[in-house]
Order: structure tokens, then sequence, then C-alpha cells
């Protein structure tokens, strides 16, 4: 079993990225699944937390891995736990995540930019000359131009910690941001043996050290701000991941909830 974190379909093929087991595709004709990558090529690191994904027109997948460190299993839940494998990253300083190409002609997977502080949602731009990619524990979208492979700050200084981030049928893009701010890791970052000690209990206490919201930012193709939704209590939508608009309205996923969201725009 896997533990799948995002997907796209592509033709009828479902190409999804599964943080256990890597970049994969589902014929969905015949139900056959295979790995398309599961190491990057160039460096042969293993690609340990495949997180998002998406695909261009040619069949070429831009995806993330998140850390180098993997996913923890956690035996009394049953399952691996995403959750409490990005508070450990996020309070031992990793940044170790990753943005890589699977080339569909060749079957090789290269890395466009590394050393990202969790790297997360990945959306091609619709001229697919550029690819963004979230980089969640520093609040910021990076900007990785394809032909020249430099990378630059897209959007810095978000008001909430980004997970998703998808194109818009403008050519603009949607962000998710899942909880507001908090300065807990800031104030705990000089002290890694205390930041070691809250990364094993925080799930727990999460409750109360994150303040229940939803944000749904878009940022026009240049990245300035576009439009924004908010629900600052966290009343009717919480922990937003995903935000993905089509004919006049947002949908929008979750974290915590067994359920999506719709938005008419």
């Amino acid at each position: 079993p896997g533990r799948p974190l995002g997907f796209h379909a592509h033709g009828d093929k479902l190409v999804i990225a599964c943080s256990t087991k890597g970049l994969l595709e589902l014929d969905m004709a015949t139900g056959k699944l295979r790995v398309l990558s599961n190491m990057a090529d160039d460096t042969r690191v293993p690609l340990n937390y495949v997180n998002d994904l998406d695909v261009a027109k040619n069949g070429d997948v831009y995806f993330s891995s998140s850390t180098a460190r993997g996913v923890v299993y956690a035996p009394r839940k049953g399952f691996h736990d995403t959750m409490h494998s990005y508070l450990m990253n996020l309070f031992s300083g990793d940044a170790t995540g990753r943005l890589l190409k699977y080339e569909a002609a060749t079957g090789r997977t290269t890395t466009l930019v590394d050393g990202l502080w969790y790297a997360n949602g990945v959306a091609v731009a619709r001229d697919e000359k550029s690819v963004l990619v979230v980089e969640t524990n520093q609040n910021r979208v990076h900007r990785v131009d394809l032909a020249t492979g430099i990378s630059e700050i897209f959007v810095d200084k978000l008001p909430a910690v980004p997970d998703g981030v998808t194109r818009a049928p403008d050519g603009g893009f949607w962000i998710a941001g899942v909880v507001p701010l908090s300065p807990l890791p800031r104030l705990l970052a000089p002290y890694p043996r205390l930041r070691t000690l809250v990364a094993h209990v925080v799930g727990h206490l999460l409750p109360l050290l994150a303040k229940p919201g939803a944000f749904a930012l878009k940022v026009d193709a240049a990245g300035a701000p576009a439009d924004a939704l908010y629900d600052l209590k966290g009343a009717r939508v919480r922990t937003l991941s995903a935000v993905v608009e089509t004919d006049g309205k947002l949908w929008l996923g979750n974290l915590g909830g067994d359920f999506v969201s719709v938005v008419d725009l």
C-alpha cells in the first residue's frame, strides 16, 4: 500500500505522487500500475517523500520530493503519518526538498532545484516556459525558468502556511493556505534539542498551537495579488490543502476532513 498525496490525469493515465513509493502511473483503462521513478538519475538520491506534481502537454512530469528523510510509519495508527513527518521536518530544520522533472520520452528523472525547506505544491505555467514549486517552511513560492534552469522567488511572505498551488484558467495561480502562521518555529530556532523534543509531541498539541482557518490566495501570472478568500475562524473550511478552479467554481481540498468544498465564484 502507498500513501498518495497528489495526482493528475493525462489522457487515459493517472499520474500519482505517492509519498512512500515514488512517482506512479495508473492506466485507467486496464488498471495496471507502474513506477515511473523512485530515484533521481542525476544524483542517485532516492525519492523518499514525493508530494505533488503537474504534467506538461508532452507528458513530462514536474514533481516535488518534500524531504530526503521519508515518511514516518505510525504502528499505532497503522499507516504512514505524513503530518507527523512534516512536523519532524519543520522542527529539525531540514532543507532537503527538491523539484524534479520526469522526462516522458526517456524515462529519466533530473533535479531542477534542491535545498528547499519542504518542497510541496507544483504547477506548470500556461505557456509551459516555467514551473512553480511551493517551499512550505519558508512561506513562499519559487518559479523555475525551464529554458535557463534559473530559480527565483515568485511569491514571498505569504500570510498562511502554503500547501498546494494550481494554475487558474486565466493563467494565474491559486495557493492553498493550511493555517495562519505560528511564531513557534521561529522562537524554537536557536534551540535544536528543544526542537527535537517538540517535534515528537507537537502533533498532540496542534489544536492549541495552530489556529483553525483556511486561505485561498490567487496571484496573477507575474505573481501579483489578484484575489483572496478567507475563513479566518475555520467555521466552514479549515486546513485547506488544495484549490482548483474550473467552470466558475473553486474546489477546495483539506487535510483534516473526509470531504471537499465548492465555492461559486
